[in-house]
């Protein structure tokens, strides 16, 4: 049975002040008041006005979800965030080791929902993964093509993967191996289409964003453009995209998601400028845009910058620059295939965080 790590005399009458991020859900919520601040089962219930009992499932279900390394890390983590708030320093002590040797963990995600939303929609492409490996903290969204090549479609802080994990919305089979990889669940297919119809109902707005002058938004998809295209064939049976042009695309954009991560998304490839004393990863990743763009060079880089970074349909594309049905596609690969002579040439795969 579980125990609360506090005695039964702690006196808990308001737990408001604890540093819950607003997206853990309750069942963590519940087992972490429980065995880290020593709330009875039945003070629970009561505020939730529920069944003890099925507090009592809630909590045995997290506390059996800690054989999963990543979760188990995930409540140590939130534990330790929690370790100097105001109910702490209403005179409890951690009885744990975590307490007692504290580890450095990193940030909670600000905004779990728009880091998700970017995560979870690479894992719902056919095939792809999000490996994890013990050791390090970035971990890679990947998947297998029918040529036999492994894509990188994507990367992640591990903070964000724990998070994912916690919730529910990731999961894995074998988390006891040294690169664990998780797939997307049943209830993160659920909170994936949840979010894409929140930014479909944005979209919806952004024509009279941008004649008010806001900047505009992407819209969130399944799946990008580039990976729609690159599952085209040509009469010879041959893919329209090779693996070299796909890897060039995907580049561009994981640099552009990095960037945008503290810059204004700009509406135009113009609108990223050099950096070439950048000393932070997004400032270093808007200079990699920048020049990669800049030697694509107009045309080339519109129809790259609208394609692989702001996920725009090559239809739209070339309505927005007046270019002739189907002319779209073959000016992308002439400048994906610019973009991975580029990235051959200064060899800037050792430069990316995943």
């Amino acid at each position: 049975m579980v125990k609360p790590l506090l005695g039964p005399s702690a006196k808990v009458a308001d737990l408001s002040g604890i540093a819950f991020p607003h997206w853990l859900n309750n069942a963590a919520r519940v087992y972490l008041a429980h065995t880290v601040y020593g709330v009875p089962i039945r003070v629970l219930a009561r505020n939730h006005g529920v069944h003890p009992s099925t507090i009592l499932r809630q909590v045995r279900r997290v506390e059996g979800q800690r054989d999963n390394p990543l979760i188990d890390q995930a409540l140590e983590w939130l534990t330790q965030v929690n370790a100097s708030g105001p109910a702490m320093k209403r005179g409890h002590t951690m009885q744990t080791q975590t307490a007692q040797t504290k580890t450095e963990f990193p940030p909670l995600p600000e905004n779990l929902e728009a880091d998700a939303r970017r995560v979870l929609r690479r894992l719902r492409e056919r095939g792809a993964v999000l490996a994890v490996a013990t050791g390090f903290d970035t971990a890679v969204i990947v998947r297998d093509t029918d040529e036999g090549v492994t894509e990188r479609l994507g990367s992640a802080s591990r903070s964000l993967v724990m998070s994912l994990a916690l919730e529910g919305w990731i999961a894995t089979e074998h988390p006891d191996l040294r690169i664990v990889r998780y797939s997307l669940t049943a209830a993160g297919r659920a909170k994936l289409a949840e979010l894409l119809q929140d930014a479909a109902e944005e979209d919806d707005d952004l024509e009279d964003l941008q004649s008010s002058g806001h900047q505009p938004t992407r819209k969130a998809i399944a799946e990008s453009p580039l990976m729609l295209l690159g599952r085209r064939k040509e009469r010879d049976g041959n893919p329209f995209l090779g693996p070299e042009h796909m890897a060039a695309g995907e580049r561009l954009r994981e640099d552009f998601e990095i960037a945008c991560l503290s810059h204004v998304v700009p509406a135009v490839w113009q609108g990223f400028m050099a950096i070439p004393d950048a000393q932070t990863a997004t400032d270093q990743a808007a200079h990699r845009v920048y020049v990669a763009l800049q030697l694509l060079g107009p045309g080339l880089a519109d129809v790259a910058y609208r394609t692989c970074c702001q996920l725009q349909g090559l239809e739209k594309s070339e309505a927005a620059m007046g270019w002739s049905a189907r002319s779209g596609k073959v000016v992308l690969r002439i400048a994906l295939q610019r973009l991975a002579r580029h990235y051959q040439d200064t060899a800037t795969t050792s430069d990316l965080v995943g």
